[in-house]
């Protein structure tokens, strides 16, 4: 599908309202929400919203964005009339077009593998040519490109562009893509977009002053543009003014400055910022082969005809009038160039081309010099002119030095500066469109006298001749290509002049303000003021240039040659009289009158007329308006003089002497002013006379001079040949240092691009302007995602590195060299880097730009290495310093001591101080021993020496000690293999060596010991193979020790006892524990006998098995023993039932005494719980009459009289009595326990828990105690009982808290079998509720866990902290209450924990 053209001829819409196109993708209906909500409903402009979709899916656009404005919202239908204050919104599965202030529909085209869909592009490129600077479109949030190209083609036509900024878009891609393109005019966020609109709409339909309330803003822009021309040199005044306010309020966004008075002053300060107001208002959008149709039809018919009529000498000379950046330009060459080769070469045809490119800025003009040109900014050329016409440069592609060297560009103004001449072909496409009609007038009368007579003017597709339609006729009206007319007259080069006061008060204001382009407006103001009478408008050159009214009584055409010009159309006798008249008005620049001219009209009576002049104020070119006002036939026309005299006369004169005399004054009247005309007319002649003479005197002076001129100029001339002939050595030598420069370019560029360290080329901004191939490699970055991004944001911001910051921000401008700057960062997508970065600024002389240069050097593994290195020295250091032998590193031929672990030194006895002394003089005794030799020896031959059990005596606490020792000497060298000291590891043996002599000589004691025993004594290896018989197995079997040992020892055992022997050994060695086994062995006379065998496995120090040593005793007399004892036990069983008979019997009778004593005991228990009720009762009133007495004695006012220490002693009475008031309380409660019926019943614990924090807030408050519990759940208990046990147990917790720490309390349950808990007590199948509560406080030490629940057991004096020692007795019995158990956990000052353990199921007894 082709993008770039709609198939269909699009119209031009007449609507005057803008219409806004919005594209989005990815991401795109947050934004479409926020724009929508924003704008309002009366805004005057149609919205037409273009979203990807899916085509197979129903969009539910219209009826979600509906929601958020009251715009209606209505969903496209083929060939909808656009209405402002409309949305519109693309339906899925279409494309859409513009056409004629409609909406058409097409079908969505089939996706082809290499083309993507571009829905937005094609609807911004229809809309851009139909409705022109009418037409605003707006990028919103998306992936890759789409909308970019549309904004290019919406800009060119001088319509307004916006995109998404990046902060805002959920998908920068197609935003960004068109910012980096250069043609988006505003970068906003959706919320904001629309009260631009606003701004730029009211500037379109050319009431933004009135609107803004400030009119005077106009005379503000017009201070701006004035500054523009004293600091450029350029005139906006007659440039399209919506089109410069649109530009400057863009500037006024960017800026952040609000109004355009702010926005003067802050030009008049910012030299830079006038710079970037004059670039945005020249508008540079270009690219390469825009409008490929066009291309193709000059391609095929316009370059040939070109061609075809020059001579084979020519050279097809071509102008491209505003090139901007040079695309056009260099898209002619490429086409001509394409022509020539294709062509077969004739010797009657020109082969080579000149394009001359002009622009009026000098940074495009620069960078079309270079042909340097970005991936993005070649999109529009073929693969096949992209490899044939460029060059692949690592900034992006250059055009081939062969078709740069056909192209000129220079910064040049067609409107002032002299015209080139003589061209075959001029571009000046979309140009003409930023101009008003009088410049757009000049430009083409520059272009016509600038082509050949058979140039080709080639303008954009909304610009047109028909200012001077005598110029040009149409070759192509619809590509807008126009050949050049023959017409009478010269072009006459001017610069650019002004008459208004701006170039002396370039900001202020003209009184006369803009001088007016249009004269016809201006005559028609003037007539509208008077009558109309016949008249005409000349120019300066007298020609007549437009007719009002009749004047065919006052002038016609002469024969001859066609002319407009007054003097030769006027009729006989009005050429003099109007030649008078223009001279006296253009001479006293006012309106002048000549009455009473009689002139023949038709050969009719003589009719009499007056004439009047009037210069037309306040427009470019002098213009003079020419009226003829007629008075009537000369008989009827008599003047107030002529009436005044014939009133002198006399009534009774005839008529006929009254019209004679009337005629004779009249012709004196003529007759004396034409005397005053000819007087007039002889000074001016004098005066020229005059001027001429003088004239005549400079001009012979000057011929003089130029003659003397003459003879400078042949010397000159000469002087000019032989300087040619050095200019064309110099160029030849540029020619060639050009040619040098290039491959030293191309060389430098092949470094950077084989480079292994990462280059960046950075900006002023801090954005990157290119980027080696290392860099995209090692970071995994793409070229499209890195040029042109500030640094900061790019990979998604994972180069926003501080210490990258602090570089470039804060160090780099005040060095302008920073070198090995390290820098470690974590990237999201490659992992840990360590850089080492070195920036360097690059700034030309000549040029004002500032590039930094960036290398990277990635020391990662480098800085691995070395904190490996590190990490694994200080484990070596560590290893030896900590290792269990003893280790020593000597240094140089005096073996200083350079390190020494810890073992070491434990094994000399030697402090650190021993570190850094020569060996042997920090240890003498060791001189005598030969070990100075042994280490001398290994320097030497450079081999390690190792000793094993050595001998060496050691000096301890000054006694000289022997010990055995197992010693390396290794030596270490430096890099060139020399030895340069000796490491030394040493273990003492000593222990080990006395041990295994000993195990030696207690293995020769075992041997005689076994061979005297009376025992048979074997040992076997781990498989059963017998190693050792003694003597007594000898003996038994008959055998020798090796005939024993070959036969086996299975096969002198009894076969039926064999495979139980086999079993009982395994488990034996699987449990290591002793085999013991009665079996039978096969003596000498062949007989078995019967054995007590006894195997035990003997293991190492880790438990490994190492061999078996048996022990086989004789038990036959036991065996026979053992069976006359059966029978003697059989005869004693029967009289043992006898007597267990008789004893149960005497058991019965002792048990029904214990029933009787049980209920005794019962009755017992009752009188004493009475008797506890009783005393406690008795024993506190007593204590509550002392408690009364004591209070009223330390309260009573006499008691001052009682010394500091009887109050004392009373205090202390008063304290003790609610001590032994407390216990007694506690003793009821404990003897309770024992009487309340054991009633379980659901309980909510949270609730219990609750209550008993209740009780104690107090004390929680004092303490400010934090207790934590929730979920407990509920529980079968006994109520009263449950709370008195949590009760005391939270009481107890905030009694023993640390004193300067805030008790902090738990209270967790759990439910679960008795086997997932740690009790042993517990049933392990049973489920039971555990309540765990744990503090802070004091802690205990665990051997008085079991004790704390002892009765008056206490662990802290009463002092310390004071209690009966009975509450936790009262929690362990109301958890035997509840047929449940209780632990406790604790460590002095970590807390205490106490879990109970309550079977979830109570069993009701």
């Amino acid at each position: 599908m082709d993008l770039k053209t709609p198939k269909k001829t699009l119209i031009k819409s007449e609507n005057s309202f803008p219409v806004v196109g919005i594209g989005a993708s990815a991401g795109g209906l947050d934004a479409f929400k926020q724009l929508l909500k924003a704008i309002p409903e009366s805004s005057g402009m149609a919205y037409v919203l273009v979203q990807h979709l899916d085509p197979n899916h129903q969009s539910m656009l219209p009826e979600l964005l509906q929601k958020v404005t009251s715009i209606p919202v209505m969903e496209v239908t083929d060939d909808i009339k656009v209405a402002p204050d409309h949305i519109y919104i693309l339906p899925s599965n279409k494309i859409m077009i513009a056409n004629d202030g409609v909406l058409e529909l097409r079908p969505r085209p089939e996706k082809g593998i290499n083309e993507r869909n571009m829905p937005i592009d094609l609807f911004f490129r229809s809309l851009a040519e139909v409705h022109q600077s009418h037409s605003i479109g707006v990028v919103l949030s998306g992936t890759a490109t789409d909308g970019t190209l549309g904004l290019t083609a919406i800009k060119d036509q001088g319509g307004i562009t916006f995109a998404q900024d990046e902060e805002s878009a959920a998908y920068s891609g197609m935003p960004q893509s068109a910012v980096q393109a250069g043609v988006v005019d505003f970068i906003l966020s959706p919320g904001d977009i629309p009260k631009k609109l606003l701004e730029v709409a009211h500037i379109i339909n050319g009431n933004g002053a009135e609107i803004s309330g400030q009119k005077e803003e106009e005379a503000i822009y017009k201070q701006i543009i004035s500054l523009l021309q004293v600091r450029k040199g350029t005139d906006f005044t007659y440039y399209k003014q919506t089109t410069i306010h649109r530009r400057i309020l863009r500037r006024i966004d960017i800026t952040k400055t609000g109004k355009p008075s702010v926005y003067l002053n802050y030009l008049k300060r910012e030299k830079q910022e006038l710079d970037e107001l004059y670039m945005d208002l020249l508008i540079p959008v270009t690219e390469f082969f825009r409008d490929p149709k066009i291309f193709d039809k000059l391609h095929n018919k316009i370059i040939p005809t070109i061609i075809a009529n020059k001579t084979s000498s020519g050279t097809v000379r071509i102008w491209v009038a505003g090139c901007s950046t040079g695309q056009e330009a260099y898209s002619l060459a490429i086409a001509f160039h394409e022509i020539f080769n294709g062509s077969v070469s004739s010797s009657s045809h020109p082969q080579k081309v000149q394009v001359f490119a002009t622009d009026l800025s000098g940074p495009a003009i620069e960078k079309a010099r270079s042909g340097m040109y970005s991936q993005s900014e070649v999109k529009g050329l073929t693969t096949e002119r992209l490899e044939i016409y460029f060059t692949k440069k690592k900034d992006g592609y250059q055009i081939n030095q062969s078709i740069r060297d056909s192209c000129v560009f220079a910064v040049h103004d067609f409107l002032k500066d002299p015209p080139f001449s003589k061209m075959d072909l001029i571009s000046c496409r979309n140009v003409l469109i930023y101009l008003g009609s009088y410049l757009q007038k000049r430009a083409l009368t520059t272009f016509h006298y600038a082509l050949d007579p058979k140039g080709i003017l080639w303008l954009g597709k909304s610009e047109t001749t028909s200012g001077v339609p005598s110029h040009f006729v149409a070759l192509d009206k619809k590509d807008k290509l126009f050949s050049r007319k023959e017409v009478a007259g010269h072009f006459i080069p001017t610069t650019s002049r002004r008459n208004g006061p701006y170039f002396t008060d370039p900001y202020g204001i003209g009184k006369n303000g803009n001088l007016a382009t249009d004269y016809q407006k201006t005559a028609d103001d003037i007539l509208l003021s008077r009558f109309t009478p016949a008249g005409v408008v000349i120019n300066e050159a007298m020609d007549i240039v437009h007719f009002r009214g009749g004047t065919g009584r006052y002038l016609e055409p002469v024969p001859g040659k066609a002319s407009l010009n007054l003097f030769r159309m006027a009729k006989q006798g009005l050429a003099f009289e109007l030649r008078n008249i223009l001279h006296k008005a253009k001479k006293e620049n006012d309106a002048v009158v000549k009455e009473n001219i009689p002139i023949q009209i038709n050969g009719d009576h003589i009719h009499i007329i007056s004439i009047e002049a009037i210069p037309l104020p306040n427009i470019v070119e002098p213009h003079y308006l020419v009226l003829f006002h007629e008075q009537g036939p000369q008989e009827d026309a008599i003047s107030v003089t002529d009436k005044k005299w014939s009133k002198e006369a006399g009534i009774g004169e005839s008529t006929k002497m009254i019209e004679k005399d009337l005629q004779i004054q009249q012709l004196q009247d003529e007759l004396a002013q034409t005397r005053e005309d000819m007087c007039s007319i002889i000074e001016s002649q004098e005066a020229a006379n005059e001027e001429l003479q003088s004239a005549n005197e400079e001009l012979m002076s000057g011929s003089e001079e130029l003659q003397s001129l003459n003879e400078e100029m042949e010397t000159s001339k000469e002087e000019l040949h032989s300087t040619n002939e050095e200019l064309m050595t110099v160029h030849q030598e540029t020619i060639g240092l050009n040619e040098r420069l290039s491959i030293a370019l191309d060389y430098a560029e092949g470094i950077v691009d084989t480079i292994h360290e990462p280059l960046l080329v950075l900006d002023g901004n801090l954005r990157i302007k290119s980027a080696n191939k290392t860099f995209y490699k090692t970071f995994e970055v793409n070229e499209k995602d890195t040029e042109g991004k500030l640094i900061f944001k790019l990979g998604n911001k994972q180069w926003d590195i501080p210490a990258l910051r602090t570089l470039l921000e804060d160090i780099l401008p005040e060095r302008s060299t920073i070198e090995n700057f390290e820098v470690a960062w974590n990237f999201p997508n490659i992992g840990k880097h360590t850089m080492l970065l070195n920036a360097r600024e690059i700034k030309r002389d000549n040029e004002d730009e500032k590039l930094i240069l960036l290398a990277i050097e990635d020391i990662s593994e480098r800085t691995n290495l070395r904190e490996k290195e590190k990490e694994l020295f200080g484990r070596y250091e560590n290893l030896l310093l900590q290792a269990p032998v003893a280790i020593m590193v000597l240094k140089g031929s005096n073996y200083v001591v350079e390190l020494a672990n810890n073992a070491y030194l434990e094994m000399v006895e030697k402090d650190t101080d021993f570190i850094g002394r020569p060996f042997f003089e920090a240890l003498p005794e060791r001189k005598t021993q030969g070990i100075r030799e042994l280490m001398d020896g290994v320097v030497r031959s450079g081999t390690p020496y190792h000793g094993n059990e050595v001998e060496v005596t050691m000096l301890r606490k000054e006694k000289s000690e022997k010990g055995f020792y197992n010693f390396a000497y290794h030596p270490t060298q430096d890099a060139d293999g020399t030895v340069t000291g000796i490491i030394v590891v040493v273990t003492e043996v000593t222990e080990q060596v006395i041990a295994r002599r000993l195990v030696e000589e207690s293995e020769s004691h075992f041997r005689q010991l076994a061979e005297r025993m009376p025992a048979k004594i074997s040992n076997a290896d781990i498989a059963g193979n017998v190693t050792y018989f003694n003597k007594e197995w000898l003996e038994f079997t008959g055998l020798e020790f090796e005939e024993l040992k070959e036969l086996g020892y299975h096969k002198i055992m009894h076969p039926e006892e064999m495979q139980e022997f086999g079993e009982r050994l395994q488990k034996a060695l699987e449990t290591k524990t002793d085999m013991e086994m009665e079996m039978r062995f096969l003596n000498k006379d062949g007989d078995y006998i019967w054995h007590l065998n006894i195997a035990s496995p003997i293991t190492d120090e880790n438990g490994d098995f190492k061999m078996w040593i048996g022990v086989t005793t004789d038990i036959s007399e036991q065996i026979n023993t053992r069976k006359s004892n059966l029978e003697t036990y059989k005869k004693q069983s029967d009289i043992l039932e006898e007597l267990v008979a008789q004893r149960t019997f005497e058991l019965k009778g002792a048990n029904d005494e214990l029933l009787e004593m049980n209920r005794e005991l019962k009755r017992l228990n009752k009188e004493l719980v009475s008797f506890t009720f009783a005393a406690s009762h008795d024993l506190q009133e007593p204590l509550r009459k002392i408690q009364i007495f004591v209070g009223r004695i330390l309260e009573d006012e006499e008691s001052e009289g009682l010394s500091d220490k009887g109050k004392g002693y009373f205090e202390r009475i008063l304290a003790v009595s609610n001590l032994m008031r407390k216990l007694i309380e506690d003793l009821l409660d404990f003897s309770r326990l024992a009487l309340i019926d054991r009633k379980f019943i659901t309980t909510d614990i949270d609730k219990l828990t609750a209550n008993v924090i209740t009780e104690l807030e107090t004390t929680i408050d004092e303490k400010k105690a934090i207790i934590e519990f929730n979920g407990l759940g509920a529980l079968q208990v006994i109520p009263f009982q449950f709370q008195q046990l949590i009760f005391n147990l939270v009481s107890n917790a905030l009694k023993f808290s640390r004193p300067d720490i805030p008790p902090y309390i738990t209270i967790k349950s759990k439910i679960a079998k008795g086997k997932e808990f740690k009790s042993k007590k517990l049933v392990p199948n049973k489920k039971y509720y555990r309540i765990r509560v744990g503090d802070n406080g004091i802690g205990l030490r665990p051997e008085y866990g079991d004790q704390i629940f002892e009765l008056f057991k206490r662990l802290h004096g009463k002092d310390e902290y004071p209690g009966t020692g009975i509450g936790l007795t009262i929690v362990k019995r109301i958890v035997e209450n509840h047929n449940g158990s209780i632990t406790v956990e604790s460590e002095p000052g970590l807390g205490a924990r106490f879990d109970i353990y309550i079977p979830v199921v109570q069993e009701t007894p």
